[in-house]
């Protein structure tokens, strides 16, 4: 690859990194100042309802509103930034440079299920709610067609669009010949590991699901066949070497509290060597006779992979 090529990727892909940091600070100050702005208005007028009117509550439900669209109109230019940098910047700098597929670059992982997070969503609108809801309730009683009806009808409206605008994700067409991430499912394995009729199972020590049962597995890497993830999965979650015997078939569900939707190729698998131990991400390992499964497992798909793997054992499923 041309070395100017690679610099020049390099010195723009630093200059967005910094302004992206720039874009999330002045967001979080945003989202600050609106915290500030609509608890403490909240709070004055209500102290003062016997000198005020209650319409003012008007104020900070509006308030709320616009803060909102005001933080997605960052949250929008940091996203194309984003977007920028992982199509047209980092496929550069992962070929000039050589990164391993194992270290991902940031953009690579944001877009990544283990990078997926929606609290900020539920914190934004609930505070909104709270003003709105205070708004509404003022604008009721007394109810005045002149007054009240006008702006109840704008607030809703505008509110209607506060909710699209943060649940809605933004996504960017890539130019053509480019990857497009079309919500496509994430591929990954999951490995019913037997042994003296006996199936290991993992407790997940981190979220999703932290504290329940998991059938051990993972995602699929680049460059990777299903049979390799689930041999290094269990590798590194167990400690024990393994090697995949039978295909069960493929289930898909969904992954965090984002739902990135997974598409899960199930194997049953014998171990061959290795000394188990918890490792990664798993908090402990347990056998379970097919009889004593547990009921409620880490993900929805798994409660089939279950009566799939039964079915094999009986010749019922080939």
């Amino acid at each position: 690859m041309d070395e100017n090529l690679k610099l020049f990727a390099w010195n723009l892909f630093t200059d967005l990194r910094k302004e992206l940091v720039s874009l999330q600070a002045i967001r979080s100050q945003v989202t600050g100042f609106k915290i500030t702005f609509v608890s403490a208005s909240i709070a004055l007028i209500g102290a003062n309802l016997d000198k005020v009117s209650p319409i003012l509550f008007v104020v900070p439900g509006f308030a709320a509103i616009f803060f909102d669209l005001l933080t997605h109109s960052y949250s929008y230019s940091i996203k194309r930034t984003g977007f920028y940098c992982r199509t047209h910047l980092e496929p550069i700098l992962s070929e000039g440079y050589a990164f391993p597929r194992t270290h991902p670059l940031w953009e690579e992982f944001m877009a990544s299920p283990e990078a997926g997070k929606n609290v900020s969503f539920w914190g934004n609108l609930g505070l909104t709610l709270i003003a709105v809801v205070l708004a509404i309730a003022a604008l009721l009683s007394p109810f005045t067609w002149n007054l009240s009806l006008p702006l109840l009808i704008a607030l809703a409206a505008f509110l209607i669009y506060d909710i699209k605008t943060l649940y809605q994700p933004t996504t960017f067409a890539a130019p053509r010949g480019k990857f497009v991430d079309r919500g496509l499912p994430k591929p990954a394995v999951a490995v019913i590991l037997e042994k003296d009729k006996k199936i290991l199972l993992g407790r997940r020590g981190i979220d999703p699901a932290k504290g329940k049962w998991d059938i051990l597995g993972g995602f699929i890497e680049r460059e990777e066949s299903a049979e390799e993830t689930a041999a290094r999965e269990i590798m590194e979650e167990t400690g024990l070497r393994v090697r995949a015997t039978k295909y069960l078939g493929s289930l898909p569900d969904v992954y965090g509290e984002t739902k990135v939707p997974t598409i899960n190729f199930c194997f049953v698998a014998e171990v061959e060597g290795g000394e188990l131990k918890p490792q990664s991400d798993v908090e402990s390992l347990a056998w379970f006779t097919p009889d004593e499964l547990p009921q409620e497992m880490a993900f929805a798909h798994q409660i089939k992979v279950f009566q799939w793997y039964k079915e094999s054992i009986q010749g019922i499923r080939h």
